[in-house]
């Protein structure tokens, strides 16, 4: 079982709160992303954190800044590219 941080917490009620304000479900947001609405339900449960590909798709659709959800938490989003 993976540990729940708080990043990821806020990042799940950055997602819940982003689904409500567009009227939207789990299951079309995990459409739109390529994802799975299990997946969603995790990451808006703080039981995973999404990879950074999906978290910005989800970020753009649900219009989240990234940013924001980082604030006080001292967490830096940061892309890694491979050599």
């Amino acid at each position: 079982m993976k540990k729940v941080t708080e990043i990821n917490l806020r990042v799940g009620d950055a997602i819940r709160k982003g689904l409500q304000r567009k009227g939207m479900t789990q299951k079309e947001l995990a459409a739109l992303v390529g994802s799975t609405q299990r997946s969603i339900s995790s990451y808006i449960n703080g039981n995973a954190q999404p990879p950074l590909d999906i978290l910005s798709l989800i970020c753009r659709i649900l219009e989240i800044n990234m940013n924001q959800i980082s604030a006080n938490t001292g967490f830096q989003f940061s892309r890694t590219y491979a050599a």
